[in-house]
């Protein structure tokens, strides 16, 4: 069983707060609304400031919730375009504080070299797909999901945007065949929002919520993931 910092990953779905606000308060605020892991987005900070960074992730800590550092590219959501060799240095200096790291299948020229890094001090290297335009078909979602592994992901994470219910049922049954092989998968959009909930009963690892305002289309405050994914508990 995958473990981030101390907790176990596998048994019951564990919550992270997307967040990208470093204030203690905002920390403690997604601790008592339910989350159990922080995930830092630095790519979305106004300023990058190592320190200010250094101290959020020593207050995650504090409050018991690991954190997963996030540096998303441009192509797949980053909300400002970061330098690839940028992106290397900054999770180069911030992954001996954190417990894992999220980085692309598509930042191919990085992405060896961080999931090394990662390992090289027994943290987590998910490697993760982004699709904003669409669901892509059952077999390419495989061939996603060997290539990563291949790529030495801990944890494959797949996050594409669903617009029927089909999108929806081949997400699912992508996260049902592979959920022995430690995989994350969320549905983006107005009808994906009951992935955050479902995914994860089907075996995703964990799923993302929001404290103030959404990171990604369909992301529910972590509040409601708490409050529901306790009601299906019993089913997990």
């Amino acid at each position: 069983m995958l473990k981030l910092g101390k907790i176990k990953l596998g048994d019951f779905p564990k919550i992270a707060a997307t967040i990208s606000n470093l204030r203690l308060a905002f920390i403690k605020k997604a601790k008592e609304d339910g989350a159990q892991i922080l995930e830092l987005r630095l790519d979305e900070l106004k300023k990058i400031d190592v320190s200010s960074i250094f101290s959020a992730v020593r207050i995650a800590k504090e409050q018991g919730m690991p954190v997963i550092a996030t540096i998303r590219s441009k192509e797949e959501g980053g909300k400002k375009f970061i330098s690839p060799q940028k992106r290397l240095q900054l999770f180069k200096m911030i992954i001996p504080e954190v417990d894992g790291i999220d980085v692309e299948l598509s930042s191919n020229s990085i992405l060896d070299s961080v999931v090394k890094f990662a390992h090289k001090f027994n943290k987590l290297a998910i490697v993760s797909y982004h699709n904003f335009a669409k669901t892509p078909s059952k077999e390419k979602l495989e061939r996603i999901i060997n290539e990563s592994r291949k790529r030495k992901a801990d944890i494959v994470k797949i996050s594409t945007l669903v617009r029927t219910p089909i999108d929806i049922l081949t997400l699912s049954f992508v996260t049902l065949k592979n959920k022995e092989k430690n995989i994350i998968t969320l549905a983006m959009g107005r009808i994906g929002a009951i992935s955050r909930i479902f995914f994860p009963v089907l075996g995703s690892l964990i799923t993302y919520g929001f404290i103030d305002k959404p990171h990604a289309p369909g992301q529910l405050p972590v509040k409601i993931l708490k409050r529901d994914l306790e009601t299906y508990q019993h089913i997990v």
